[in-house]
């Protein structure tokens, strides 16, 4: 799938959420699960999802996603998943009438002084378990999934399919899975990156034939603000909000280790009262800069309802701007929408690091563009 807002990171290929470029050697998820075949390493196998056919509910789903399959969970293989963690997994699920199966390796996603803190102090918190692979046979497609002790999230993308997103739908316990192109409400993102004053004028130099071709073992490291909209949508609780991040970052993480860029979760603060940022995105942004002034990471994002436009600092890692603001889907419709809020919040990071739009008039060293998406 590709999306209009295309961005390149310096000095790589491929560009843009959910866009591959493909070639004969395998990309870094791939090989990923090409290395632990090798070791001869066990791919548990689970499938624990069955297709529920008889589903009240079926017509609700459908009336927003066409071919959404209904599923419900085994609760006793989602324990063994998250209780005994394996390094490699294959997993099959039920997706518009035939099983997909994807393969699955262990994937570390917070640092190691990984945090959660709210408006009311430090929160306790146990990370899921979370993997990353392709859909078995397909080496250019990437795959992430998150479990956790009563929830699953998992999008796996690919040119032959698109993007099937599988998640619990709302309030309800009832899963789907379903491709994201036959979401009959439309993705609300924009990125408003070039209205800012201050990213008027940056330029970059790209040369597509300098790929990095390993992937560095810098990381950056991202703190990320959840807004009190978030909060309140995933039930006032800060483990499920946290969760529903993680299981984001997920995502976000194996788009970027597929690009071989590290980014690493360092921390997070949830807003349990009414968080202080109101106005046009790009107030918003700046409120954000001048309020939160330290933090622990690199970059820092700022993610609160409504999902209209997104917007960042271009090029700011090393510098005084390294923010963003996303403003995501706050679900008004029952099946998940988790692809949405990935594109926006993988997009901002993409400006932070140094990316303009491939649209914009700052490229090749002639102040041209890439193209016109």
């Amino acid at each position: 799938m590709e999306w209009c807002c295309r961005l390149v990171l310096p000095l790589l290929f491929s560009a843009g959420i959910f866009c591959f470029g493909f070639s004969q050697d395998l990309k870094p998820v791939a090989q990923k699960v090409a290395d632990q075949k090798s070791k001869n390493r066990s791919f548990v196998k689970f499938s624990p999802f069955t297709k529920d056919v008889a589903s009240k509910n079926a017509r609700i789903y459908q009336n927003e996603a066409a071919d959404v399959t209904v599923m419900q969970l085994k609760t006793q293989e989602l324990k063994t998943i998250v209780t005994e963690k394996p390094e490699a997994m294959e997993l099959t699920f039920p997706f518009e009438g035939r099983e997909l199966t994807v393969e699955l390796v262990r994937n570390n996603i917070l640092t190691p002084d990984f945090q959660v803190d709210t408006d009311k102090g430090v929160k306790a918190y146990t990370p899921g378990v979370y993997y990353q692979g392709i859909v078995k046979g397909d080496n250019s497609s990437v795959v992430a999934f998150s479990f956790f002790d009563n929830d699953v999230v998992g999008i796996a993308s690919s040119l032959n399919i698109g993007n099937v997103v599988l998640g619990k739908t709302k309030n309800s316990s009832d899963f789907v899975s379903y491709n994201d192109q036959k979401l009959k409400e439309k993705n609300a993102f924009t990125c408003g990156a070039e209205e800012l004053p201050e990213n008027a004028g940056k330029k970059i130099t790209f040369d597509p034939n300098k790929k990095q071709s390993k992937l560095t073992a810098s990381c950056v490291r991202i703190y990320f603000e959840i807004g009190y909209g978030p909060y309140t949508q995933n039930g006032s609780n800060v483990t499920s909000a946290t969760n529903w991040l993680t299981a984001l970052f997920n995502n976000i993480k194996t788009l970027y280790d597929n690009e071989s860029v590290n980014i690493a979760l360092s921390s997070t603060f949830v807003w349990t009262t009414v968080d202080p940022y109101s106005g046009q995105p790009g107030a918003i942004l700046n409120q954000f800069r001048t309020t939160r002034t330290t933090f622990n990471g690199d970059l820092a994002q700022l993610i609160r309802n409504p999902a209209t436009t997104s917007v960042a600092y271009v090029n700011a890692l090393c510098g005084i701007y390294k923010y963003s603001y996303c403003g995501v889907n706050n679900q008004n419709i029952a099946v998940p929408t988790y692809s949405w809020n990935i594109e926006a919040m993988t997009h901002e990071l993409g400006h932070n690091l140094g990316s303009p739009h491939t649209h914009a008039c700052a490229w090749n060293g002639n102040n041209t563009a890439i193209d016109g998406c």
